[in-house]
């Protein structure tokens, strides 16, 4: 069983090496497949697909990738990505070494220098790393055109001290919701609802489109606040990944 919050590439050599004696002659490139499209659940080592995605082997290119949206994020939340760019190879390699073992324990002490919790700067509200992807449900797209995708800073009011768009409800207390961000991203990217020639003067704020978001595998309540998220379901990398399946 794999922890919920985990990297995949990861356990390459733990598969390897449980794997091998019923593996083909020749060196082994694995890479993830669900039907015909990369980085999915299906396990290939054969014939890796470069033309789609990049490698992801050594691990030293998934260590960087890592590192650098580490970076991103840690940007997003203190206005400064100058605490990972100076951490020390051995602090980055303990940092490392906890993601790849799903400790939280040792991730959180190794973490804990780089304050990742969000905070005002340059006279900017807090704002939280949020990365979302958004397809059509029930069906699987035939590639990643398919697919929306959104790596962005979201603000987060608190106590409704923010101005709100004309039609938007504003945050309550707790600050922002999963919902109220959402709804926001999907209109921004036009992911909305077509309203007939009658209701067209009538809502000067479109709708988004139904949908269900999904957040490390469950599907909470479009009213729970976006910062208990991020701090309950956050990635080893400082980002929230939110799946999101239109209607």
């Amino acid at each position: 069983m794999l922890p919920r919050v985990s990297y995949l590439y990861t356990l390459v050599p733990q598969c390897l090496a449980r794997l091998d004696r019923y593996l083909g002659a020749g060196p082994h490139t694995p890479w993830l497949e669900f039907r015909h499209l990369p980085l999915r659940w299906q396990i290939r080592f054969s014939g890796y697909p470069l033309a789609a995605m990049p490698p992801c082997m050594p691990e030293t290119s998934l260590k960087a990738a890592f590192l650098n949206s580490l970076k991103e994020a840690t940007f997003i939340l203190r206005g400064t990505a100058g605490r990972v760019m100076e951490m020390a190879a051995g602090s980055q390699t303990e940092l490392w070494s906890a993601v790849t073992r799903a400790d939280a324990a040792a991730y959180a002490e190794a973490a804990a220098s780089l304050q990742l919790s969000p905070g005002s700067w340059r006279g900017r509200p807090p704002s939280l790393p949020v990365r979302i992807l958004a397809c059509e449900a029930g069906g699987v797209p035939g590639s990643w055109r398919g697919v929306f995708y959104s790596s962005r800073p979201v603000a987060i009011s608190r106590g409704g001290d923010e101005t709100e768009g004309e039609g938007e409800e504003s945050a309550g207390p707790s600050g922002l919701s999963l919902g109220q961000a959402l709804d926001g991203i999907l209109r921004e990217a036009d992911l909305c609802e077509r309203p007939g020639p009658e209701e067209a003067d009538c809502s000067p704020v479109p709708s988004p489109r139904p949908y269900t978001a999904t957040v490390c595998g469950l599907t909470p309540a479009p009213e729970t606040s976006l910062a208990t998220l991020y701090s309950s379901c956050a990635a080893g990398d400082g980002f929230l990944y939110v799946a999101v399946h239109l209607a």
